[in-house]
């Protein structure tokens, strides 16, 4: 145990730095871009990020999860790789005039061509990153993933001040990729091949194509809505609702990808070694809801101020969308690492019927709500989670015989912590709503500051043993700083 809370400590203190930059370059940026320019860039990226999904064919989960990874497979996961995001980079070229002709747009064309340059470097990172990640060298991969983070948050602002529009970003995320591919050679291990190898292709094909169509509806599931949105309603609405689901998904870049690095191998070293999957899924919803309904809680009573604060006046049609995302987040919660586990154990295709089932309802509810306006999005995107919610109840039921009694247990003291953190800030804007209404900072540092007094207060109230986490992880602070 006492590695993996290592691994967590570093992946959160790399999503911590790559957290605090991004932020700050969204303000930024926010002030430097138009939301129509936010949003030609939004679409160009949900367009590529169906590639992107696709980019390694699943080669990365391959090498990770494998029981019994030869040379020969490892060669045979990069040759997939050089091969799948080849095709990829061709496809992008060739289809970014299609795209930029349908939702008449020609900023799109620009974004894509400038973007598919990520996909002729990704394959050379993406076998040393994976193979780091099974043998838990998050230490490699914390340096590799700080700098490039660095890199990609100055060029994306340093460009955008110089007046290169959209282009910035897609400038600012070929830099971050230059940088990760470069360091991860610097880093690599010494017994990986360096060429790639065809004798085991058919293994890693196998498996890669059910986790391809899996990162196919994964990124349906998480980009439909600009792609809706930017036929429909136009790339103003797209960067309003981009703005609040770019919030949002900050849970995800900072804490959730720390777990999510971490949740794959260790689920399947615990598979590879027969051990308790299911007492370790139990736990790790435990700990994900713990940090994610009060994060969820907070910042939907705080995002009249924290819109306003940090991106003006402009961006105020984003305040309600942001809330009801937030809703919609609390629901999904518990299961966000429920697709770590199914391709830990090999489970793909449960992975592949849940998606399944989810996805289309997800894209059928947000075609008909995006004619009236982003809160009727908004208000289907909680319907949206809830049937994902559901349908990936019954999925862990069926492989790990997952009863709701287990998940009551497993989230009890995190609601208790949520109440505790939620009640502080709510009180303090119903009653101080008169006072406080033209006071934005003093509103959300109150906010803030009572939320996480009163979250402290929660876990202590309801022993949570995230309590034990936290303490453990300042003694692996304090050995860090004193080498």
């Amino acid at each position: 145990m006492s590695q993996v809370r290592r691994s967590i400590f570093l992946s959160f203190g790399q999503n911590y730095i790559s957290f605090v930059l991004q932020f700050l370059a969204s303000i930024i940026i926010a002030r430097l871009l138009t939301p129509a320019e936010i949003g030609i860039y939004s679409v160009a990226v949900v367009l590529i990020g169906f590639a992107h999904r696709l980019r390694d064919f699943g080669a990365a989960s391959y090498v990770i999860q494998e029981k019994d990874l030869t040379p020969d497979k490892i060669r045979s996961a990069f040759a997939m790789t050089l091969i799948t995001a080849w095709i990829m980079a061709a496809v992008i070229g060739l289809g970014s005039g299609y795209a930029a002709e349908f939702y008449r747009e020609p900023g799109i064309r620009s974004v894509m061509l400038v973007l598919c340059l990520n996909f002729i470097l990704i394959p050379f990172g993406t076998v040393p990153m994976a193979y780091m990640q099974r043998q838990m060298d998050f230490q490699h991969i914390a340096l590799i993933n700080v700098i490039s983070n660095v890199l990609s948050t100055v060029a994306s602002v340093g460009l955008a001040y110089m007046g290169f529009s959209y282009l910035a970003l897609a400038w600012g995320s070929v830099a971050g990729i230059v940088c990760n591919m470069a360091l991860a050679q610097v880093w690599r291990p010494k017994e990986l091949p360096f060429l790639p190898g065809f004798r085991e292709i058919r293994k890693v094909f196998s498996f890669g194509s059910l986790s391809s169509l899996v990162m196919i509806l994964s990124e349906m599931n998480d980009g439909v809505s600009n792609l809706i949105l930017g036929r429909l309603s136009g790339m103003s609405v797209v960067g309003y609702f981009g703005r609040a689901s770019g919030l949002v998904s900050m849970f995800d870049r900072f804490v959730m990808s720390a777990l999510w690095s971490v949740a794959l191998p260790h689920f399947a070293e615990q598979s590879r070694n027969k051990g308790a999957v299911k007492d370790s899924f139990l736990r790790s919803m435990t700990y994900a809801t713990v940090l994610a309904w009060p994060f969820f809680s907070c910042l939907g009573l705080l995002a009249h101020p924290i819109i306003l604060i940090l991106y003006g006046s402009n961006w105020e049609p984003s305040v309600t969308v942001l809330q009801l995302l937030c809703v919609s987040m609390m629901l999904s919660s518990p299961f966000l690492l429920a697709g770590s586990m199914m391709t830990a154990i090999g489970q793909m295709k449960q992975n592949l019927y849940l998606l399944a089932i989810h996805v289309p309802i997800r894209i059928l509810l947000i075609y008909l709500a995006a004619p009236f306006g982003l809160k009727a999005v908004g208000a289907v995107m909680i319907v949206s989670n809830l049937v994902g919610a559901v349908v990936t109840y019954f999925q862990c039921r069926i492989i790990l015989d997952v009863g709701l009694s287990d998940i009551a247990a497993a989230l009890y003291e995190s609601a208790g912590v949520t109440f505790m953190a939620a009640i502080p800030p709510l009180m303090m804007l119903l009653f101080t709503e008169g006072f406080l209404a033209d006071k934005l900072w003093l509103q959300l540092f109150l906010g803030l500051t009572s939320c996480m007094l009163g979250w402290v207060a929660g876990l202590f109230l309801f022993k949570h043993p995230m309590r034990v986490e936290i303490g453990q992880s300042l003694l692996i602070a304090k050995k860090a700083m004193r080498l």
